[in-house]
């Protein structure tokens, strides 16, 4: 097994970096939790968080080489659920696995409802961008958030990248800001600027996890929104306040994820 994979596996996983992130002021995936609950035909909240804490290991301990619905992996992986094995391999859920649907009928309906329109015109999904949006004012309230100088380059995304990586301790070296973690992780974190000068609606992070021993296998652009559903709505923004939200979110997940490692 490569080191990597190896040592991802000391993840202790969703609920535990959930919590953590909610103690620092980040709360929209326990938004988006309460959202998809009214939308998926009566699941419960034990039933939607036992999928998703299964996905996240998979993902998280194969190093992002796994597509789980459809249960291919890409690489030897220090983690495999039975669970989902088991959901998979129902008669009701093996065209929902070969099409790589949510395995989980709830979460099904849940995709279904969130491309029906809620009024003409009006998807549920755009209803609940909406609501992302207000939960992260009110989050940029309680953080104190400041965007007085943010005008959208690339030069901006830079610096409030810079501040809230090395609030937390990383340091930059080869253009990326990185921190190790234990003997032999490193974090890295940067900006995918490319030939653009600015965005306007998603933030252009680039996440990364190596182990220094064996770098050739690397944790690129770590899908923050598997690991943590509805954590993908701090990734967009339509507020200079709320892509500096996202910055700090983004930060705070990758660091609380080093440091429940250690």
């Amino acid at each position: 097994m490569h080191p990597l994979v190896a040592a991802l596996a000391d993840w202790p996983g969703r609920p535990t970096t959930k919590a953590r992130l909610e103690a620092l002021g980040f709360w929209l995936p326990e938004r988006y939790k309460e959202i998809v609950l009214a939308n998926c035909g009566g699941c419960t909240a034990e039933e939607v968080e036992r999928y998703w804490d299964e996905m996240a290991l998979e993902y998280f301990c194969s190093a992002g080489r796994v597509q789980s619905t459809r249960r291919q992996f890409g690489i030897e992986t220090s983690y495999r659920s039975k669970y989902l094995d088991e959901l998979a391999s129902t008669p009701e859920n093996r065209d929902a696995a070969s099409l790589g649907h949510p395995l989980h009928p709830c979460l099904r309906v849940f995709k279904n409802n969130s491309l029906s329109n809620v009024e003409p015109g009006i998807l549920l999904n755009q209803r609940i961008a909406e609501q992302m949006e207000e939960q992260k004012r009110g989050e940029i309230e309680n953080l104190a958030i400041s965007a007085t100088n943010w005008s959208g380059t690339k030069e901006d995304t830079v610096h409030y990248l810079q501040q809230a990586a090395e609030s937390r301790g990383f340091v930059r070296k080869k253009g990326m800001w990185r921190k190790t973690f234990g003997k032999d992780l490193e974090f890295c974190c940067g900006v995918d600027t490319g030939r653009r000068v600015s965005w306007t609606f998603r933030l252009p992070l680039v996440l990364q996890i190596a182990h220094k021993s064996a770098p050739d296998v690397v944790f690129v652009s770590v899908l923050a929104n598997t690991l943590m559903p509805g954590f993908h709505y701090y990734a967009l923004y339509e507020s200079p306040g709320s892509a500096i939200l996202g910055i700090h979110a983004h930060i705070a997940l990758f660091n609380t994820i080093g440091e429940l490692m250690q």
